[in-house]
């Protein structure tokens, strides 16, 4: 077989930038034991506020079939659609940081009334309805940090021409309409909703 005759490889990459309309909520998961303190709840990379990557994988296409753009947008036929994710999306950095007004989002520590100066994130309490079994519900107390607006995140997406169903343009617009439908983060889109600019890096 000629080099000619061989699939060539490429990706699109777009550039994201996403500005908070809500603030973002975090229920970073370490373990099913016991009350997980608020400050490991947060996603820190030392004392940067971070994102995740794997979470906007999710904001994506969800494989326990949450609220997803693939979910939101594709409906019934979302199955395809999320096959691409997984095998032909790639996001980058793996954490990408929050900043505000320009300047990344550094975490010091909660005071005794649960916020922290310095990045401006405080601790809400909520009360989780939970069915047992037997259908007994019970209220479950919750301790999430909320990171207040302003916010940013600035992330890369890349399509590989190895997808099937998902195209840049409709990638472009999950991104777009998916920062206002979907949302990032816990408890999403009442949190987590942004505006996304998306930009194709030639």
């Amino acid at each position: 077989m000629s080099k000619a005759d061989q699939a060539t490889l490429h990706a699109d990459r777009l550039a994201v930038k996403a500005t908070g309309l809500a603030p973002m909520m975090f229920d970073r998961f370490e373990t099913m034991e016991g009350d997980i303190a608020p400050k490991k709840k947060l996603y820190l990379d030392g004392d940067f506020v971070c994102l995740p990557a794997e979470n906007i994988y999710s904001f994506l296409a969800s494989e326990l079939g949450g609220k997803s753009c693939a979910a939101v947008f594709q409906g019934k036929a979302r199955k395809p659609f999320m096959n691409d994710v997984l095998s032909s999306v790639v996001v980058a950095p793996e954490m990408p940081r929050f900043t505000r007004d320009g300047k990344p989002v550094r975490f010091g520590g909660f005071d005794g009334d649960g916020r922290d100066k310095r990045s401006g994130i405080y601790i809400r309490h909520d009360k989780a309805l939970v069915k047992k079994s037997g259908g007994l519900i019970i209220p479950n107390p919750k301790m999430r940090p909320v990171l207040p607006l302003p916010w940013e995140l600035e992330f890369e997406v890349s399509l590989w021409n190895t997808a099937r169903k998902l195209t840049v343009e409709i990638l472009t617009r999950w991104l777009v309409e998916g920062g206002v439908a979907v949302g990032f983060g816990t408890y999403r889109p009442r949190f987590g909703r942004c505006v996304m600019e998306v930009e194709l890096i030639e």
